[in-house]
């Protein structure tokens, strides 16, 4: 096995010097597991049946997604000149990707599990296949691959955009949609055929996606699948309008990331699937799949060291491989706030369907964890609800390298409490009442103790750590004198609630960089703005700390409307989420749902993603969008 292991990096000019040794890494990577194709080639030959019928023990081989980044990753070693550093030990890699390509078979479509459907998740692979590498495909292989595997092309199929469920027919998934028109759309360029109708399909759900985000926003698994799909696009689209709408949706998602994480670390609201809801580590497989492939793009393993320090989030080469064989590279300006705690301080919203917010500073992020949301598709109850949105917690992420890998490991506020995905607790979970170093809600949480880092280490217990003070349910934490500083200051207000099972607390957390004043100082202003209480739960309350934003606002919002923010005007009024822009704040701001988005670094000029690496940002006098001193819609 080829270890994956690459320098690691804190600048982009660093992520960009080293990006050639994580592409022989992630390659050679994935490609040392050539031999499991010999296996799937083995297994099919010893088969009477035609591969799609025998598709029954994929479960046991899982043939598909996997195998064919390894065959793609293998190619592109031979490409790279790297063939002397693959196994050998049942023979010549090229032949053996040259027969695993002979052996398969296609089988369906669209959702589904085996051979019932997902044929289109190892098909885009295939696809790129057929765009880099056919000199390395024999004459009978890349006829296969053509006329056989390819076997998405010619005019869109309408029957393909729904699936049957319970003899219903609902709108098939968003990925599945763009793989499957994707792959048609190329495969079509290959063969000659017509393409203006795929064309227009496609231009529109792309500039769909930057009007409104994608229907599956941050999905997990599925945001893999439409990214590496857009990515093969802009690679390999020869219609100008397409490509350049590819590469503008890909610079939208990396400036988003950039403004959504902190140390590569995302902890945000999903849609799709609901069981990786309780997934609570941040580094896990099934976890943020946006983290591995911005590790690809970057190389900064600063909270990797960690989390996760064997890189398995990387999976088996579907996230890592199409990232670093694209030549798409995030815009500079991004990738410097991506790994420059210096310009992180803004305040950012998003408003697809759900609800995005993120308030930083170089010492800390603050994440909203969204709203309950319907899967977008109907029939929510006969599917278990497991296609919706189910908020997340509300969390408090600090910047000092090595300090939280798992949400259990932040302050937090998780919301009203309850498992079952369409119950009272998740949809009364309104965990969106987030303000510049401002969050409240229900149930407010410190670090449990019970969740170990991966070297065997706690989280701090921040109430024993550190210098901590108390004015009634008000709780002042210097998070500087813990064992391992934080340069940040915490209040924490939090008031129990009896005879509901789901609301053990309601409060809210206030956080204040250390160099702007002292303990006492902070702890002053806390106590003289009223922070000792009372507050109300439900109630219109106010917080005007001395050097912090004035806010306005309800812990646990409006639960007859989960889009009330908890935030309220300066008035006292409420106000609607449900009509903001797709973005607003000092990253991102959109001319409402238009499509049409502006891009800032709060420190520096933004360069277009095409601009050399090597051009260094232009420094700003102000911001296009100030710091935001109140907050008022």
């Amino acid at each position: 096995m080829y270890e994956l292991r690459f320098p690691d990096t804190s600048t982009p000019f660093e992520a960009d010097d080293t990006s050639a040794e994580r592409r022989r890494a992630i390659i050679l990577h994935t490609a040392a597991n050539v031999d499991r194709l010999a296996y799937v080639v083995d297994f099919l030959r010893n088969q009477s049946a035609p591969f799609g019928e025998a598709f029954v023990l994929a479960d046991q081989l899982h043939v598909g997604l996997g195998e064919s980044a390894i065959a793609l990753a293998v190619l592109a070693a031979v490409d790279c000149g790297w063939l002397a550093a693959l196994p050998r030990d049942r023979g010549d890699p090229r032949e053996i990707v040259n027969s695993f390509l002979r052996a398969l078979v296609p089988w369906k479509v669209g959702t589904g599990n085996g051979s019932s459907g997902d044929w289109d998740m190892p098909l885009v692979n295939l696809v790129a296949i057929a765009c880099r590498y056919s000199a390395y495909l024999s004459k009978e292989t890349h006829a296969h691959l053509v006329d056989v595997l390819l076997d998405q092309h010619g005019p869109i199929d309408l029957d393909q955009l729904t699936k049957d469920y319970w003899l219903q027919a609902i709108p098939e998934t968003e990925n599945h949609v763009l793989m499957i028109e994707a792959a048609r759309y190329l495969t079509n360029q290959l063969r000659g055929e017509d393409n203006e109708a795929v064309t227009l399909f496609l231009l529109n759900m792309l500039q769909g996606f930057l009007c409104f985000d994608f229907r599956e926003y941050n999905a997990r698994p599925y945001q893999a699948f439409s990214v590496r799909t857009i990515t093969l696009l802009h690679d390999f689209a020869k219609d100008d309008r397409l490509r350049v709408a590819a590469w503008m949706v890909l610079d939208y998602l990396s400036a988003k990331f950039a403004a959504s994480s902190n140390g590569l670390r995302r902890c945000v609201p999903f849609r799709r699937r609901a069981e990786y809801t309780d997934l609570t580590g941040l580094f896990e497989s099934d976890a943020d799949q946006e983290s591995p492939r911005f590790l690809a793009l970057t190389g900064m393993q600063k909270f990797y060291a960690v989390g996760d320090p064997t890189l398995t989030s990387m999976g088996g080469g579907d996230i890592g491989v199409p990232a670093v064989l694209s030549p798409y590279r995030p815009p500079l300006a991004m990738v410097d706030l991506m790994m420059n705690n210096q310009g992180k301080h803004y305040y950012q919203r998003f408003r697809h369907s759900g609800v995005e917010l993120f308030a930083s500073t170089p010492d800390f992020l603050i994440s909203a964890g969204g709203i309950w949301m319907e899967s977008g598709h109907g029939y929510d109850e006969w599917i278990g609800y497991k296609d919706c949105s189910i908020p997340l917690a509300t969390v408090v992420m600090p910047s000092e390298r090595g300090v939280g890998v798992d949400v259990s490991h932040f302050v937090r506020i998780s919301g009203t409490k309850g498992k079952e995905w369409g119950g009272h607790g998740a949809r009364n979970r309104i965990n969106t009442g987030v303000a510049p170093g401002f969050t409240c809600g229900r149930n407010v949480n410190l670090p449990d103790r019970s969740h170990p880092l991966r070297d065997g280490q706690v989280p701090q217990d921040l109430l024993t750590a550190g210098d901590v003070r108390y004015h009634g349910p008000l709780i002042l934490i210097d998070c500087t004198t813990l064992s391992k500083p934080q340069q940040h200051y915490l209040a924490v207000w939090r008031e129990a609630v009896k005879g509901n099972r789901h609301v053990d607390n309601f409060g809210w957390v206030a956080v204040a960089p250390a160099g702007s004043e002292s303990f006492d100082d902070f702890e002053r202003n806390v106590v003289a703005a009223g922070g000792s209480g009372p507050f109300s739960a439900d109630g219109l309350n106010h917080l005007a700390i001395a050097g912090m934003p004035p806010v306005f606002f309800t812990p646990q919002g409006d639960l007859t409307n989960k889009y009330l923010w908890p935030i309220r005007a300066q008035t006292g009024g409420w106000i609607d989420v449900s009509g903001w822009p797709l973005a607003w704040g000092n990253v991102m701001n959109s001319e409402g749902h238009s499509g049409v988005i502006h891009v800032d670094h709060p420190l520096f000029e933004v360069p277009h993603s095409g601009a050399s690496l090597r051009s260094l940002p232009v420094p700003l006098g102000a911001l296009g969008v100030p710091y935001p001193s109140s907050i008022d819609g």
